[in-house]
Parts: structure tokens; C-alpha cells; sequence
């Protein structure tokens, strides 16, 4: 929420509270974010890998906060505690997929691995959610309140379309898919920042360290396949195939990415829903000649 967004809400409020009162609220929210922490525990330990969700989740809600909280420093006025914090906090845990329903009826899927933050009620002008992992949205048109998805590094705007966003915190880049409609994708407080509308089956991936996106026409459905449990892979690079496997099943894939009789291969295959773990790997292992080894959460390829 932009502070602008804070000050047209607040002209319109009619409720008092005190400040002690949206202060108490907003250390619960956050509290419970630091939950994902807990979520997400005993499967970072599993892969020995570190899933920081509390520090994106941290990076999400930290402007809202300042911005709320430089707000109320030159204002002595309260706010309708609800209206500005009331927030549900919806989690997909490591291997594990969710459907969510928002309040204005627009469907998200959540990959594993995901957290959603989104008001309970949407009260503001602009229909403002926070994503931290993967998601798959559907969003119900409403074009007096435009939809917007925030990431730890872009904001992407639909009015009513359905696209996918990919923003793991450790992938380090924001990936999104549009399937139907248009969305308009804009970097978040950043110098010169860029703003692009996508057209459908088009993927866009912004990378931070060029502060720019790179656009490509694409079959959207093979990417998005992922919220029915299918995997479609078409020529793709051997690491972006074993990126996608640890994101589903939720496990970590060791292997050595110097080595070229592994990397150099490219996969065209489909995994239907139901598959195992071991089942792709065998189907992998015949077409690259490599031997793995699972143990626990964790998949070593030699």
C-alpha cells in the first residue's frame, strides 16, 4: 500500500482506535508471519537448505509499515485498526500445493514452498496482495479496483486475466507467465525504474542485477501445468528441469554444475500428476546416464 493509499484511507474512515491499539495489531501480524519460520523448519533441516520466508515476508510488509507508521508521526489522528491490518496469511508447506479463494473471488494456486498474504477484506482502492514463492492467479475482474500482486522485487497490475508468478527468494529474479489478458509489470522503489504490459503466452523474467526484464514468447500452458501437478518441459536446460522438481516435490538436488555430460543436456518430457519422485529421476537417469541417491529430503546425482 502506497502512502498516498494510506492517506486516501484514512480521510474516509469513520471509526476511531488508538494508536497503542494498531500498534499491538501490527506486532501480531508480524508474528505471525515469523510462523513460516516454524512451517518450513523441519524441511530446511531435511535438505539443509536455508528457505528464508520470514526475511522476504520481512522485506514484503516493511515499506507498508514505515510508510504507515511515518504516517501516523505527522498526523494525530487514529485508524480503524481492521481497515489497515487485517490480513490472512495462507501457506502451501514444501511438496505440498493449495487452492485459496480471496474475498473478491479470485482464485490463486499455490506452489510449494508459497506464502500468500492478503486482507481478509478488500477495503482500498487497488486490491493489494504479497507473494513469496510461486502462484498461479485467477483474478476476478473488477476495473474500479485494480489487482495487484507485490513481490520482494516487482509489482505486477491485472484488471481481470490469469497469469503465473514465480518469486523464490532463492532464484534471485521474479518470473511471470501470462496466460489470458494483460498485466503491467513495474520494478518496486527502484532509480529509473521500467514499466512493460504483457500480451498473452509471453514469460517475463526481471532480473535485478540489469534492473531490466527480458521477454519471450512461450506456450503458457506448459509452464502453468505445475497447479495440476504436471510437468511439461520442452528443450529446457537439465538445471531448470531439477530447479523445477525440487520446488514440487519439495526436496534439495545436489549435483556437480561443472559437470558437462550432466549440464549440457536439454529435456523434452511431460510427468502426469501422481508420479513419484523416483519415477522421474529413473526417467532422467535413462536419458542422461547418471546414477542418484536419495536421502531424506535430499537427491545427490554422480
Amino acid at each position: 500500500m502506497e502512502q498516498q493509499d494510506l492517506k486516501d484511507l484514512w480521510n474516509n474512515l469513520q471509526v476511531n482506535v488508538s494508536e497503542k491499539e494498531v500498534e499491538n495489531s501490527l506486532k501480531q501480524l508480524l508474528a505471525r508471519i515469523s510462523l513460516y519460520e516454524e512451517l518450513f523448519s523441519a524441511k530446511r533441516k531435511a535438505t539443509q537448505k536455508h528457505y528464508s520466508i520470514l526475511k522476504i515476508a520481512g522485506i514484503l510488509l516493511l515499506p507498508v509499515l514505515a510508510s504507515f507508521f511515518t504516517y501516523l508521526s505527522f498526523n494525530n489522528r487514529t485508524v480503524v485498526q481492521e481497515s489497515i491490518i487485517s490480513y490472512t496469511e495462507y501457506v502451501a508447506p514444501m511438496g505440498e500445493r493449495r487452492e485459496v479463494v480471496l474475498e473478491d473471488d479470485t482464485r490463486v494456486y499455490l506452489n510449494s514452498g508459497s506464502v500468500l498474504i492478503a486482507p481478509k477484506k478488500f477495503i482500498d482502492k487497488n486490491r493489494i496482495i504479497y507473494l513469496i514463492g510461486e502462484g498461479y492467479f485467477k483474478v476476478a475482474s473488477n476495473k474500479e479496483k485494480p489487482f495487484r500482486v507485490k513481490t520482494s522485487l516487482i509489482e505486477i497490475e491485472a484488471l481481470g486475466t490469469e497469469f503465473s508468478v514465480s518469486a523464490y527468494s532463492q532464484d534471485n529474479s521474479v518470473q511471470v507467465i501470462l496466460a489470458e489478458g494483460s498485466v503491467r509489470l513495474s520494478t518496486l522503489d527502484i532509480p529509473n525504474s521500467q514499466s512493460i504490459i504483457m500480451s498473452p503466452n509471453h514469460q517475463s523474467v526481471y532480473n535485478p542485477q540489469i534492473n531490466g526484464f527480458i521477454v519471450n514468447e512461450v506456450n503458457a500452458s506448459r509452464y502453468t501445468s505445475w497447479k495440476e501437478g504436471i510437468l511439461i518441459f520442452d528443450k529446457t536446460p537439465i538445471s531448470d528441469v531439477l530447479r523445477r522438481i525440487e520446488i514440487q516435490y519439495g526436496v534439495q538436488i545436489s549435483y556437480d554444475k561443472s559437470n558437462t555430460n550432466i549440464t549440457r543436456h536439454n529435456i523434452t518430457a511431460k510427468f502426469i500428476q501422481n508420479e513419484s519422485l523416483e519415477d522421474i529421476l529413473n526417467a532422467l537417469s535413462n536419458i542422461i546416464n547418471f546414477k542418484y541417491q536419495i536421502i531424506k529430503n535430499q537427491v545427490i546425482i554422480k
